[in-house]
């Protein structure tokens, strides 16, 4: 299996906005405020491939890159 590599801090995250078509980037409190200003009332940081809902548990296929895992429930 080939794994993204990147020689910069900064060419990471500019790949992961250009390359992927992002427009805005969201760390857990804005990602929370945001889900909380929508109505959600409960919101989550999760473990990669865990879940509070045991039928959610495991379903990530891609490699885990420290990616941000969230859960929100209304």
């Amino acid at each position: 299996m080939q794994t993204y590599q990147f020689t910069t801090k900064a060419k990471f995250i500019n790949d992961g906005f250009r390359l992927w078509g992002h427009l805005f980037l969201y760390d857990f409190e804005e990602l929370k405020n945001a889900l909380l200003d929508v109505g959600f009332k409960e919101v989550y940081l999760c473990d990669y491939r865990t879940s509070i809902y045991k039928e959610l548990c495991g379903l990530e296929s891609r490699p885990y890159y420290r990616d941000l895992i969230i859960e929100a429930k209304k």
